[in-house]
């Protein structure tokens, strides 16, 4: 009876034992499959990361190199379109030596609005209207003798009693009465749109111009001081118009533009057809 019971309890614990090593090995196993899946995942959220940062970087590229070229209106730098293409494929080229993976752009149609720059004469009440229109970008350059009132709703004859916004210079610049921060008694450079002056991003809190919004119209008008040299982008739409006292050279500009996108790595591939907006995007 006693050999029995051994019997029995050697049986036992070696079946434990057995049971034991069987449910380790499913547990490495399951681990073993959990870490693949997660590094495959891991792997594919990197690679799908890396994509839109890419097409993020395509996207900038066209936007910086179309706007210069609309602004070029003496076409110094010649077709944008192959200003583009070209520095898409050295995009492209740069991205195969760097890493394991292609990224490229191509672009393939464009919509078209007017670019132009101009002077607003000295002496007061010189007006730039653009009426019922879009417009994507617009700067000024003002001394410290210059004053503008910039209005996008119907303005007064000559000065307004209540402009929108306003640009002066009362002992240091403002814009609607409030300093602006890192600029002094110098000349500036405004983006209407950005609020950007003199390379200082947001300046300008809440700058006059949105280039999503279509305006009745948006009205620069000089109030004192001397020249004020400008520049723009509007969309050109039906039934739009600009007017301008004085002479201005303008020129087709890109508004848009259509390209084929492409990305392939070891973990991602992906193509498809973008509208890139080179000046309606919301700020």
């Amino acid at each position: 009876m006693v050999t029995d019971t051994s019997d029995r309890g050697q049986v036992i614990l070696i079946g434990a034992v057995a049971l034991a090593f069987i449910i380790v090995g499913i547990v490495i196993v399951f681990n073993g499959v959990l870490y693949a899946e997660t590094i495959s995942s891991s792997s594919t959220s990197q690679g799908a990361a890396d994509a839109k940062v890419s097409e993020n970087e395509l996207e900038r590229t066209t936007i910086d190199i179309v706007h210069k070229s609309n602004m070029d209106i003496d076409n110094e730098y010649g077709n944008s379109d192959d200003s583009v293409n070209e520095a898409l494929e050295a995009y492209q080229t740069l991205k195969a030596n760097s890493s394991a993976t292609t990224a490229s752009g191509t672009i393939t149609e464009n919509e078209y609005g007017e670019a132009a720059v101009g002077t607003l004469e000295s002496g007061a009440d010189d007006e730039l209207r653009i009426e019922d229109d879009t417009v994507g970008h617009m700067t000024v350059s003002l001394d410290t003798t210059d004053e503008l009132e910039i209005n996008t709703s119907e303005p007064a004859l000559g000065p307004d009693p209540n402009p929108e916004a306003k640009l002066e210079h009362n002992g240091g610049w403002e814009y609607n009465d409030t300093p602006i921060e890192g600029v002094d008694d110098e000349p500036i450079d405004v983006d209407l749109v950005s609020g950007t002056v003199n390379g200082h991003p947001n300046a300008i809190e809440d700058p006059p111009i949105d280039p999503t919004e279509e305006y009745d119209n948006v009205t620069l008008t000089h109030i004192d001081g001397g020249e004020i040299p400008y520049g723009f982008v509007r969309q050109d739409s039906a039934g739009s118009d600009v007017d301008d006292p004085t002479d201005h050279d303008s020129a087709n500009a890109v508004w848009s533009v259509d390209a084929d996108w492409a990305y392939d790595s070891a973990d991602v591939s992906f193509s498809r057809d973008n509208t890139v907006e080179i000046y309606e995007r919301e700020r």
